[in-house]
């Protein structure tokens, strides 16, 4: 079964791929080093990014709550990368900042990721 899902990530994928309609970006900052000494200042490090492939669209009626999630949100199908994406991830679409309202994955076996936006 495991050859299944794998094939029908690789699909996935190549379609994401083809039809990509922007540049998204994920980016989450790494937990802060502390200094050597108590009152020094502790370090960020680097924010670790991801270039996602994937498309928009309307949101689904099923995410739709009426309060955090409206009917003109849009949802990102995301192609599955090396990493998970998680709340409080900053997602850029073509250079835009976009806040994330909802992350979920597509099926257990995380085929994907549908991640919905302020719209």
């Amino acid at each position: 079964m495991a050859d299944f899902y794998d094939e029908m990530s690789a699909v996935a994928l190549e379609m994401l791929t083809e039809f990509n309609q922007a540049e998204y970006i994920l980016s989450r900052q790494g937990e802060p080093i502390p200094g050597s000494n108590p009152w020094d200042e502790p370090e960020l490090p680097a924010p670790e990014t991801w270039t996602l492939k994937g498309i928009s669209k309307t949101v689904e009626q099923k995410y739709v709550d009426g309060m955090t999630i409206k009917a003109t949100d849009r949802q990102l199908v995301i192609a599955p990368f090396e990493d998970e994406p998680r709340q409080g991830d900053v997602l850029t679409v073509n250079g835009q900042v976009q806040t994330v309202l909802a992350i979920k994955p597509i099926t257990e076996r995380r085929l994907g990721w549908h991640i919905i936006i302020k719209g």
